[in-house]
């Protein structure tokens, strides 16, 4: 847990650290150790902390770059290299004033360490520096699935160590550790001070990403909430989990899904952020030279980073990806069609069809209660009496239907689908014909309902019907 600062003292202190992030100059004056040569990985910084007077080498001339580094020198170096004030020890031990300032100042628990002489290690190195600094990265999962043994570091160091990690200041290893456990040497805690009051030296963990808005999978809903605002509906789905719709404004439509307060899944047809170069829009033989796909009737799926992607296209119809659904890949999806969330489906419908309007220059439509109950009878009657099609077996047809429900208008149009167990794949089997396509991106209708049936015992399972009419 982060350390409040606990007086005016330690804020001036912390300002003074600061202030030295923003005034490292590198000499050019060299070093001479018998033990290191300029060709070195650590000769620029340990020749910057030596003219700093930070560092020492020893009296026989040379540096020893492997041997490690005690607890009180690391102390010493961080605190002289962060240009912090530290009165002259008293007494034989040549640390003390060094340990006292570290503690008075919170940088160190003072039960923690029983043998400020034993060798320092990597993750201690590490806790020290986020204390002095303050670091405080509030969404870390995209950097932490990058550490490759962060579930085996200890539960009180793994907050430090992303956070040093994150920063640039300890970074991992060619296999994707970070080796916390692992003692530390001189040439390594060299590097890392440097790191730590030289922001232009530290090496940021690249990470590609796909987000909506800012949003990432393994982000907390308090962090949505916060940086995207409130969500227009909460829609629990048949999957265990609910989809926060953000639709107040159809240009920016994405929908997070949220569980046990982490984000799970997220779909947008409007935007994508990525650095993986993937968007919306994208051609379909651009995004298979991109990722590797599998390609089904309905969309193209493949993974990236411990996420799993499905594209949708029009296929057919217009060659480009229009719609991305992410999630994580460890997410476990056991279907429970509950009728709430079997009436939630049509609504992420309702919600899908106007994003595909808005993204091809349309107005949204206005959900219909009396064309949702429409929808609704028709696909209960389609799965009770096992047929599919638009005219029910006593006759009747979309416009009967509709105007049962005491629906008047000037237009009517009906799309019906079967089979698909997922708002998204239902969406897009029907944009993918070009009949259906034109009912819903067509001008002459601006309201709509979406009736969602499902039945184990039927054919298909989920039956849907979706009403358009204009007023």
């Amino acid at each position: 847990m982060k350390r409040n600062l606990k007086s005016v003292k330690l804020i001036f202190t912390i300002c003074l650290i600061m202030s030295s992030l923003m005034t490292v100059a590198y000499s050019a004056s060299g070093i001479s150790f018998y033990d290191v040569k300029t060709s070195d990985w650590f000769y620029e910084d340990l020749t910057l902390l030596v003219d700093k007077g930070v560092i020492n080498g020893y009296t026989n001339g040379g540096f020893k770059p492997l041997k490690s580094v005690s607890v009180a020198e690391f102390l010493k170096m961080s605190l002289v290299a962060t240009n912090q004030k530290i009165a002259e020890p008293v007494g034989t031990v040549w640390y003390s004033t060094y340990v006292e300032a570290a503690i008075e100042r919170d940088y160190i628990d003072s039960n923690y360490y029983t043998d400020y002489e034993r060798p320092i290690t990597r993750g201690e190195m590490g806790q020290i520096i986020d204390r002095i600094l303050e670091l405080n990265y509030v969404e870390t999962t995209k950097y932490i699935n990058k550490i490759k043994d962060y579930d085996l570091i200890a539960s009180f160091n793994k907050e430090s160590s992303a956070d040093v990690y994150i920063a640039g200041i300890i970074t991992g290893y060619a296999d994707g550790t970070i080796r916390t456990n692992d003692l530390a040497d001189r040439a390594e805690a060299a590097t890392v001070i440097v790191r730590m009051i030289d922001v232009s030296r530290r090496i940021i963990p690249i990470v590609k990403t796909l987000s909506v808005d800012g949003i990432e999978i393994g982000m907390t809903k308090d962090y949505v909430l916060s940086h995207i605002g409130q969500a227009d509906e909460i829609l629990a789905n048949q999957y265990g989990y609910s989809w926060y719709v953000y639709a107040g404004d159809y240009n920016r439509f994405k929908l997070i899904g949220i569980k046990d307060d982490i984000v799970v899944s997220f779909f947008s047809n409007i935007r994508l952020d990525s650095t993986v170069g993937i968007s919306i829009g994208m051609a379909e033989a651009t995004l298979k030279k991109v990722l590797t796909v599998s390609e089904y009737s309905d969309y193209y799926s493949g993974t990236y980073d411990n996420l799993a992607i499905k594209f949708y296209s029009e296929k057919g119809v217009d060659d480009g990806i229009e719609g991305v659904l992410v999630k994580d890949s460890n997410l476990i999806e056991a279907m429970n069609p509950t009728d709430e969330a079997t009436r939630n489906m049509g609504k992420v419908v309702f919600h899908l069809t106007n994003g595909a309007r808005v993204r091809n220059g349309l107005l949204p439509l206005i959900w219909s209660i009396q064309a949702r109950d429409s929808s609704y009878k028709h696909s209960k009657d389609m799965a009770t009496n096992d047929y599919f099609a638009h005219s029910s077996l006593s006759g009747d047809n979309v416009v009967d239907r509709m105007k049962a429900e005491a629906i008047s208008g000037s237009y009517y149009a009906e799309n019906i689908a079967a089979g698909q167990y997922n708002p998204f794949e239902m969406h897009y089997a029907l944009m993918h014909s070009k009949g259906h396509r034109d009912n819903i991106l067509t001008e002459r209708i601006d309201h709509f309902g979406v009736g969602i049936y499902y039945s184990k015992s039927s054919r298909y399972n989920y039956y849907f019907t979706e009403n358009f009419f204009e007023i």
